[in-house]
């Protein structure tokens, strides 16, 4: 945790640049607000924060007004950096500048750039030993018939990008509006569940997919799941406790944790959706301690190896560590009127998806 000096000294992921008096380094101050010169510690690279009056937060009208001055700059950075580009480049600057207008798109042109790039890297009989070589880089078919990608299946799941940015679209919208819940509809066999487990869950989880999400978990209902002839609760307390979602949820003492969550579930969900708040903690913690010894292991052998001044930043980046904000993703498909009602009723901060 932050002591009070190092948390006077940050906004956020923004931390204020200090001058030889120690004070903030101020770059303008106007009616609404100052503007300081800082560092933000995720892209690690300096960069103006304006932090408006407080006497403006509950003004509409004011916070409008200072969006609109701060796209207006965001605006004219950008278009000099283009002159500055054009002015200063030797190359086509047409041959490297392409619109895009979804992921789709995007995902295309960075295919096809990056390979002809990769192949400007090296001679052309390294190419072609390239292109010969046999390597095999998925284990079993790819063509999976009538059976669901899953999770693991990400590298291997095409075809749908599209699609994928549209539902992260939507996610991106209800998480804004409070409301962290999509649905997939369409008819049986037309791939809902494929495209959510293999291609929006993988994408959703990496960290700041969700503004501000530095950490996952995920569980994803299955049919049947948990016994008790399929009964729902069941099925989604299965879900909660697989390893990859929260299994510190589990009763050591329990003799069957799975029917025992789910009936804690049918009886007592408020206490269960602060159990998952408890446990989404735990998972934060847990992975914030293991990053940390990864780090000082890292700097150790930089150390002993005689690289200091990267050891030095392996350092910095461990001591200023913080627990990353942690989110659910529950991937549902036969209980999603239990699990909504779950949701909104328990407060359980949670993003779900059913499919």
């Amino acid at each position: 945790m932050p002591t009070p000096e190092q948390s006077a000294q940050r906004y956020e992921h923004y931390e204020l640049v200090t001058g030889e008096d120690e004070k903030p380094i101020e770059l303008g101050r106007g009616a609404m607000g100052v503007t300081f010169k800082v560092v933000d510690v995720n892209l690690r690279c300096p960069v103006t924060l304006k932090v408006i009056s407080e006497r403006y937060l509950g003004d509409e009208s004011a916070r409008l007004r200072f969006l609109r001055e701060a796209f207006g700059r965001q605006w004219d950075s950008v278009q000099e950096f283009f002159a500055r580009w054009e002015a200063n480049s030797e190359r086509d600057f047409a041959g490297v500048f392409n619109k895009y207008y979804n992921l789709q798109e995007f995902e295309e042109l960075f295919r096809g750039h990056f390979r002809d790039f990769l192949l400007g890297q090296i001679d052309q009989e390294a190419s072609q030993k390239l292109l010969n070589r046999k390597v095999r880089r998925w284990k079993s078919s790819p063509f999976r018939g009538l059976n669901v990608f899953d999770f693991e299946h990400a590298r291997i799941f095409h075809g749908r990008t599209r699609a994928i940015g549209r539902v992260l679209e939507a996610l991106e919208a209800q998480v804004r509006a409070q409301r962290p819940f999509v649905l997939v509809v369409g008819a049986s066999g037309s791939g809902k569940s494929s495209l959510v487990r293999a291609g929006v869950l993988p994408l959703l989880t990496q960290p700041e997919t969700i503004e501000g999400v530095g950490l996952w978990r995920w569980a994803v209902t299955r049919p049947g799941a948990g016994g008790s002839g399929g009964h729902c609760f069941d099925a989604l307390a299965a879900a909660l406790l697989e390893p990859s979602a929260l299994p510190a949820l589990q009763d050591p003492e329990s003799q069957n944790a799975v029917r025992d969550l789910g009936s804690e579930l049918r009886e007592h969900s408020d206490s269960v959706a602060l159990r998952v708040r408890d446990a989404l903690d735990h998972a934060a913690r847990e992975w914030k301690i293991q990053r940390c010894h990864s780090l000082e292991e890292k700097e150790r052998q930089l150390r002993s190896s005689g690289r200091s001044d990267e050891a030095d930043v392996a350092r910095r980046q461990r001591e200023r560590f913080e627990l990353p904000k942690v989110r659910l993703a529950l991937v549902d498909r036969p209980v999603g009127r239990i699990v909504h009602n779950w949701f909104f009723a328990g407060g359980a901060p949670e993003v779900c998806l059913c499919a």
